[in-house]
């Protein structure tokens, strides 16, 4: 009986090489073609000849830090509609590139920028309040790092990168690192993830933001954790303070009853609820639905910068004018 050997065809190697071939052509010519329109851009703008050669050497160094040509276009573009000045542009494309060469979540530094430019926010204010993020999210990264070298899990890159803004967000507020450590090591304490310490830190966060003091915040919080609240307790929680503040409670009489319940939510051992909050966290953290009331950034990269379409827009409105 003769033994049947199967050999690949000899093409296969060539074939496969071409195909990556012709994605870095087209990767090549995709980001060419968005240089070539930033470029145009620039050189329709107000600004002087000196002026353009700057803002073109920061968009460039910007593409090749690797921030997305999209956002460069954008923040150029409604720089230039708002009429900012192509100093303070550089500055906050700067920005930026501080923030990815740092290794760090460069999108709520980018939504800022582009928010702010969008809402016709002064361009100083912008430039100091997207430094300051930056600034505070080179503090929350060791904090989050740490956490999860000591063990808590990260479902997720995106987990870790959220925490990092949520931790940010919450130093922004004046939150203490203390506050935000404790939660950390209660989140520990029961084998949560880095999703519920992002959850609990940014509930941390709502609650002062609805006029609680930081002591009072932070001591409900790990609290809470401690008992086994979920992300979605946390959630309910937060909705129970509002609700209360809206019936017009005295925030110390909320804060009371706060803490009443949280001790009434509590099971002497602890391990049903633990058990059931890990449930919960893995079941919201596949379907999303606890992560978008996780803070009040935007998750979606696209839904507050217009991408294509807002370029696509803008060509309209070029063809108008001419």
């Amino acid at each position: 009986m003769k033994t049947i050997i199967c050999r690949k065809p000899a093409f296969l190697p060539y074939l496969a090489a071409a195909i990556v071939l012709l994605f870095a052509v087209g990767v090549a010519v995709a980001e060419q073609a968005s240089t070539g329109q930033i470029r145009s851009l620039v050189e329709k703008s107000q600004y002087s000849s000196a002026d353009k050669a700057e803002l073109l050497d920061a968009a460039d160094r910007a593409l090749q830090a690797g921030i997305p040509a999209d956002d460069v276009e954008i923040i150029i573009t409604r720089g230039r509609e708002r009429r900012v000045d192509a100093t303070t542009t550089k500055k906050l494309l700067d920005t930026a590139v501080k923030v990815r060469e740092q290794g760090l979540p460069v999108r709520p530094v980018l939504n800022r920028i582009e928010q702010g430019l969008s809402k016709g926010v002064p361009p100083e204010r912008i430039s100091a309040a997207s430094e300051r993020l930056a600034e505070k999210m080179a503090e929350a990264e060791p904090i989050v790092s740490g956490l999860v070298r000591s063990g808590v899990k990260a479902e997720s890159g995106r987990d870790r990168e959220y925490a990092i803004e949520t931790v940010a967000r919450a130093l922004e507020k004046e939150i203490s690192k203390d506050a935000i450590a404790g939660a950390g090591e209660r989140v520990k304490e029961r084998r949560g993830s880095v999703a519920l310490f992002d959850k609990a830190v940014h509930t941390m966060t709502n609650l002062m933001d609805s006029g609680m003091s930081s002591g009072s915040a932070s001591r409900i919080v790990h609290e809470a954790v401690k008992k086994g609240f979920s992300e979605k307790d946390l959630t309910k929680m937060e909705r129970e303070v509002v609700e209360g503040l809206e019936k017009g409670k005295r925030i110390d009489d909320v804060v009371k009853s706060t803490e009443s319940g949280i001790k009434g939510e509590g099971k002497s051992d602890g391990r049903r609820h633990e058990r059931d909050g890990r449930r919960e966290d893995m079941r919201d953290d596949r379907s999303g639905s606890s992560r978008d009331s996780g803070s009040d950034r935007v998750r979606e990269p696209d839904r507050d910068r217009g991408g294509k379409g807002e370029r696509e827009q803008r060509e309209n409105r070029e063809k108008t004018v001419k």
